[in-house]
């Protein structure tokens, strides 16, 4: 019987932590999608073809690491990085709020929120509680 019980409990930890690898990847899917919608507003608008050249990857699970990718590119890639490390004295952007660092700077404002953010995320993927 006991040998019954402890494949029962192997089995159920092997479910854990595959659903929990998998809500590790949605919940930072999650957060790069929050971090994104932060950075669009208050990335300069000329064309508009930086901010919608932003992006979150596909959460990419692999040994059991997560991770996202958050950026701007696609036809913008050409200039996006040089305009968010812009360092020059600023031009006059096109509207107040926006200028460089549009990524960075939403990102140090949520990178001390994040771990408990997924941890929250995690908790309801896996137990259903908020």
């Amino acid at each position: 019987m006991a040998t019954d019980d402890w494949r029962a409990t192997v089995k159920n930890l092997r479910r854990i932590a595959d659903q929990s690898g998998e809500a590790l990847a949605m919940a930072l899917k999650l957060a790069g999608e929050t971090l994104m919608a932060e950075a669009i507003p208050i990335t300069p608008l000329d064309t508009g073809a930086l901010r919608r050249s932003g992006y979150v990857s596909h959460p990419r699970l692999v040994g059991g690491m997560a991770t996202v990718e958050v950026g701007f590119g696609g036809t913008a890639a050409k200039y996006a990085l040089r305009v968010h490390e812009w360092t020059d004295p600023e031009p006059n952007w096109s509207e107040p709020g926006t200028g460089p660092k549009y990524l960075e700077r939403p990102f140090n404002v949520m990178r001390t929120k994040l771990p408990s953010h997924v941890a929250a995320s995690l908790r309801k993927d896996l137990t259903g509680v908020t």
